[in-house]
């Protein structure tokens, strides 16, 4: 796999909740699911390359998935990796959201 596939396979789409639209309001912050195997250093070239955006900081944390049952049967959701993205104050964050999706 060539590195410029790489960078654009590391994002796999935006992730929207209470706490990440007020991030994005407040901060200037997205809220990313990325890649397991990811790192800060990866996502950091990805972004920049695939947005065109500078990147001010990156935290990443591994979120476990949660237990469900269904009737009788109990199933788990799957693990994932999520990027909090801070982007300069001047940066347009709606605009680079909706070129992610």
């Amino acid at each position: 796999m060539s590195n410029t596939s790489r960078l654009q396979s590391v994002i796999k789409y935006s992730l929207i909740s209470e706490k990440a639209v007020k991030l994005q309001g407040e901060k200037s912050v997205l809220t990313l699911v990325v890649d397991k195997s990811t790192n800060k250093v990866e996502l950091a070239q990805a972004v920049e390359a695939v947005l065109g955006v500078k990147v001010k900081a990156i935290n990443i944390l591994n979120v476990k998935g949660k237990t469900k049952y269904r009737g009788n049967r109990k199933g788990r959701r799957s693990d994932f990796k999520k990027a909090y993205i801070t982007l300069p104050a001047d940066a347009n964050v709606n605009e680079i959201e909706s070129a992610i999706e």
